[in-house]
């Protein structure tokens, strides 16, 4: 069973998107997600769109809370925070960038990644952090019935 909305284009263009690029305005936060494939010809792959249309049942607030910026950023985040099928059996990471604003999401993302281990890439503070990942781990336990 799928958790995500499968994209509406599949295209090689989507690393640095064009007008050729199918392009929907987002309600809320727009994102890129950048993840390891096992594909030895495209490792990474990436994905782009709305963060209120990623999850087919949808997200919970505070983690949505917790990955919206209202300036560009990007970090490293666990997959399964975000209910997503991992594609290669070696991370359990994603590069998730998000922003607001219309169609905020439209840089070249090669150059991103080149940089993500510099200062581009914006970790969640400490009490920030620890609020999503307490949040998320009662979120599981909830989900699961494990209190």
């Amino acid at each position: 069973m799928h958790y995500y909305f499968p994209p509406k284009n599949f295209t090689d263009s989507c690393w640095l998107p064009d007008k050729s690029i199918g392009q929907i305005p987002c309600r809320t936060a727009c994102f890129v997600l950048i993840e390891d494939t096992e594909d030895e010809f495209s490792p990474k792959a990436i994905l782009r769109g709305c963060v209120d249309r990623l999850l087919l049942f949808g997200m919970d607030d505070d983690v949505k809370d917790a990955i919206i910026t209202y300036h560009k950023s990007c970090r490293s985040t666990d997959r399964h925070l975000l209910q997503l099928i991992s594609l290669s059996k070696d991370s359990q990471y994603v590069l998730m960038c998000t922003c607001e604003g219309k169609l905020c999401n439209d840089e070249d993302m090669r150059t991103t990644l080149e940089t993500s281990s510099a200062s581009k890439v914006i970790f969640l503070s400490p009490v920030r952090y620890i609020i999503f990942h307490v949040s998320i781990i009662a979120i599981i336990l909830l989900k699961f019935s494990l209190f």
